[in-house]
């Protein structure tokens, strides 16, 4: 209603002094008019003299009641517009699809169990058919809610922090790794150990360590597993859950609370980076594929 009566306020009649025609503006300003001004009745004599002549050849009109119901016709025509717009949201939400869904299974089983004594083949066909559309329906519904994936909680691990190197590296391997550790702990808040191990050596070991073994068990299944995929597909093991696992208890040196595990093997299966995370089902594809390049990387001066 503000937005109604402001427009009505705004807009003011005018009358061309030659030709009588009616024209609307939203201009006070005389010598505006000529480039605001709308004819309402336009002929071929008053549209030439509109373009040349002086703006003082329009005149005020009194005519009220069109102005207001000209000013009116945007307000209703928005809201028009605005009402449409929410029926076809409402026609193309997750709810509408839903239960037109279920409303379509439903017809369809009690027209079968109820209203149909005798099945026709063309009946039949016309049940498939309805049923593959209600299906539809329900997947459309399903796909558009908000769903929204419970985040797991970050939890403190207990260990103790290291920040270890094989001390028969050379300086370069020895900044590659240490590059490599860092790298994976800061990319990643979640990321709270980094171990490699490679020929059966471990290498390096950066961030919170468990209080049990320092090396990593090759003949373990889990991590023979890891090495036997890496030696075939370059395929990372990946543990988004390890406190569920009963391998867990293969993951000795890391904390005893690991929430995760990336175990990305290496050098065609001769070792494996080994990285556990804090929280649970903490990294996406794109963070494992990442982790994959720069493990290759850092490792290749190790061949």
């Amino acid at each position: 209603m503000a937005r109604r009566a402001l427009a009505a306020a705004a807009l003011l009649s005018y009358y061309c002094s030659s030709c009588g025609c009616l024209a609307f503006s939203n201009s006070s300003n005389a010598r505006q008019l000529t480039t605001s001004l709308s004819c309402r009745q336009p002929t071929p004599s008053c549209l030439t003299r509109h373009a040349t002549a002086a703006a003082d050849g329009w005149r005020p009109s009194s005519n009220r009641s069109k102005v207001s119901r000209l000013a009116a016709a945007p307000e209703d025509g928005g809201a028009a517009a605005a009402q449409s717009g929410g029926i076809i949201r409402q026609l193309t939400g997750s709810n509408f699809s839903l239960a037109a869904g279920l409303l379509g299974l439903a017809a369809i089983l009690i027209n079968r169990l109820a209203l149909t004594p005798y099945l026709y083949d063309s009946q039949a066909r016309t049940d498939i058919l309805a049923l593959i559309a209600s299906g539809g329906l329900i997947m459309n519904g399903v796909y558009l809610l908000d769903l929204d994936i419970k985040v797991a909680d970050s939890v403190t691990l207990v260990g103790t922090f290291e920040q270890e190197l094989d001390p028969t590296l050379s300086a370069e391997q020895a900044a590659q790794l240490r590059w490599l550790c860092e790298s994976l702990i800061l990319a990643k808040p979640a990321t709270a150990s980094v171990l490699v191990h490679v020929d059966g050596r471990t290498r390096a070991r950066y961030g919170v360590m468990g209080g049990g073994a320092t090396t990593v068990d090759a003949g373990a299944p889990i991590m023979a597993k890891a090495l036997r995929e890496a030696a075939r597909s370059d395929k990372e093991v990946y543990l988004p859950v390890l406190q569920n696992l009963p391998g867990k208890i293969e993951f000795t040196y890391l904390p005893a609370n690991c929430q995760g595990v990336v175990i990305q093997g290496v050098l065609g299966g001769r070792g494996a980076v080994v990285v556990g995370a804090s929280q649970a089902r903490a990294y996406t594809p794109r963070d494992i594929a990442w982790m994959k390049a720069a493990s290759e990387r850092a490792t290749a001066l190790l061949e």
